[in-house]
C-alpha cells in the first residue's frame, strides 16, 4: 500500500467514514491516477478538469456518480493533501433538475412555504388563523 493511499485511509477512518465510502474512495482515486498514469500528488487543477469531462462524455456517468468522484477527489486534496485552494477547482457538477425546480418564494404561490397566503380571504390563510389563535389565548395567570 502506498503511503498517501494509508495516509488518506487513515483521515477516512479518524472522520467515521464507512468502510464501504473509504473503499469506493480509494477506488475512485486509483482510477484517477491510473487515467493520467501518474500519482494522484502530482496531478493538479487540468488533469481534474478532464478527468471530469472524461467521466461525461466518454464514460457516460450520471451527474450522481460523478458527483461521487467529485466527494472522493476533493476528500483527497482537501483533507488529506491539505490543498484547500483546489476546491474551487473540483465543482459539484450541476444537477439537470435543479435548473427546472421551483424555488421557495418564486412565481408559484404553491412554493412560498407560508410566507404568502393562497387564497385573498383571510377565513383561508392558516398564518391568520394561527395569529388569531395565539392573540386570542389567554395570559397564564388569568
Amino acid at each position: 500500500m502506498t503511503q498517501l493511499r494509508q495516509k488518506m485511509l487513515e483521515e477516512l477512518q479518524r472522520r467515521n467514514y464507512s468502510d464501504r465510502t473509504a473503499k469506493t474512495y480509494v477506488r475512485i482515486v486509483r482510477d484517477f491516477a491510473a487515467y493520467f498514469h501518474r500519482s494522484p500528488d502530482k496531478l493538479g487543477p487540468e488533469q481534474i478538469r478532464q478527468y471530469q469531462a472524461y467521466l461525461f462524455q466518454s464514460k457516460k456517468l450520471s451527474t450522481a456518480s460523478v458527483s461521487q468522484y467529485v466527494s472522493a477527489l476533493r476528500f483527497l486534496y482537501v483533507k488529506t493533501l491539505r490543498r484547500n485552494f483546489l476546491t474551487e477547482h473540483i465543482p459539484f457538477p450541476k444537477s439537470p433538475t435543479a435548473a427546472h425546480s421551483p424555488q421557495p418564494g418564486g412565481s408559484n404561490p404553491a412554493h412560498r412555504c407560508g410566507t404568502q397566503s393562497l387564497s385573498p380571504h383571510p377565513a383561508h390563510d392558516p398564518v391568520f388563523h394561527r395569529r388569531a389563535t395565539v392573540r386570542t389565548l389567554p395570559s397564564p395567570g388569568q
